[in-house]
């Protein structure tokens, strides 16, 4: 009898992982234009976002002298000289 249950146990084991795994969410179909102004007086900074929803990739404008000028799907990255930002000046982005 141990060795009936033990088998239907085993069947069932191996049964279950022939299933289909569930799947995370897929990304949303809907997307929404979004702005976004990055000024920093830093000699480098990044921006981020996890958010599926949001992907840049078009730039508007760019405010100051970046030595450094990166933008694409979630993310930003600024930077300028390390004297120009100790001396007070800004860099900035603007995409969509």
């Amino acid at each position: 009898m141990k060795s009936l249950y033990f088998f239907a146990l085993l069947m069932l084991s191996a049964a279950a992982s022939l299933l289909p795994a569930q799947t995370a969410a897929s990304a949303p179909s809907t997307y929404y234009r979004v702005r976004i102004s990055f000024n920093t007086r830093a000699d480098w900074a990044s921006l981020e976002t996890s958010d599926p929803r949001v992907l840049l990739n078009r730039k508007i404008s760019a405010q100051g002298n970046p030595n450094v000028l990166t933008f694409g799907t979630n993310k930003v990255l600024i930077g300028q000289d390390l004297g120009s930002a100790m001396g007070g000046n800004s860099v900035g982005l603007l995409v969509d």
